[in-house]
């Protein structure tokens, strides 16, 4: 995200009075496929960044280990 919770919060609140139950949607935050795709030497951008068939995904915490997944 380009800004914590508690700045969404403080921004927000300038305009609107939350109640219980509101929901705060920020939208797709930064480092997706979307913005962090290396482009060509043109400027341009694959036309498929995003994961395909075949493609591992894995992820890791020291905490708790590692998550490896296989996109079928």
């Amino acid at each position: 995200m380009n800004f914590n919770f508690g700045e969404w919060l403080e921004y927000l609140s300038r305009d609107f009075t939350f109640v219980p139950g509101d929901v705060i949607a920020g939208g797709t935050s930064v480092g997706t496929a979307a913005d962090q795709t290396k482009r060509g030497p043109d400027g341009s951008r694959p036309k498929d960044p995003f994961l395909k068939v075949g493609d591992v995904v894995e992820v890791s915490s020291p905490s708790i280990g590692a998550l490896c997944n296989r996109i079928v």
